[in-house]
């Protein structure tokens, strides 16, 4: 009975150490283009909503944390018609996985990859940490730990990543 009974306590101690992680979920939406319709050419309207998924431990030390994007583009014509049908469904870009075709013209890996790579970085860190990252112009990271396997703009994402830390409870 007395096993039982340290077991039961052992256990209600890793349990309450699994209860004092915080979860939270940011999502970060910016217009990232437009061109206007002509006669010729329809036009086009783009939207770009960043999301961050994260877990961090009862030391705002990140666990865990997730980015995707979902790239929204929506055509009209030149009398402001929508040409985009209702009900279109978009993939975000680690859905498309290599379908999001940047590896064709990237210097590294495929978008979901150069992701993965920055969400490795972000563990262990705190979110303060992560936002210290120094980036490029462009507004890739530029540390060595990262700058080989992830040349894609994370601004945006570091942004969904402060309201995922914002919302995290």
């Amino acid at each position: 009975m007395k096993k039982l009974l340290a077991l039961t306590l052992v256990l209600c101690c890793f349990a309450s150490v699994a209860l004092a992680d915080t979860y939270g979920l940011g999502v970060y939406t910016v217009v990232s283009g437009a061109q206007n319709a002509t006669a010729e050419k329809n036009g086009q309207y783009e939207v770009l909503s960043n999301v961050c998924s994260l877990v961090l431990d009862d030391n705002g030390v990140i666990k865990d944390v997730w980015f995707d994007v979902a790239q929204t583009k929506v055509g009209f014509n030149d009398k402001g018609e929508v040409t985009t049908e209702k009900g279109t469904i978009v993939k975000s870009k680690f859905e498309l996985k290599e379908g999001y075709g940047m590896s064709t013209y990237a210097k590294t890996n495929e978008w979901y990859l150069q992701a993965r790579a920055l969400e490795q970085y972000c563990i262990g860190k705190t979110v303060a940490e992560v936002l210290a990252t120094p980036l490029t112009a462009s507004g890739a990271p530029d540390v060595a730990d990262l700058k080989t396997s992830c040349t894609i703009g994370v601004s945006d994402m570091l942004l969904a990543l402060v309201q995922a830390a914002t919302n995290a409870r």
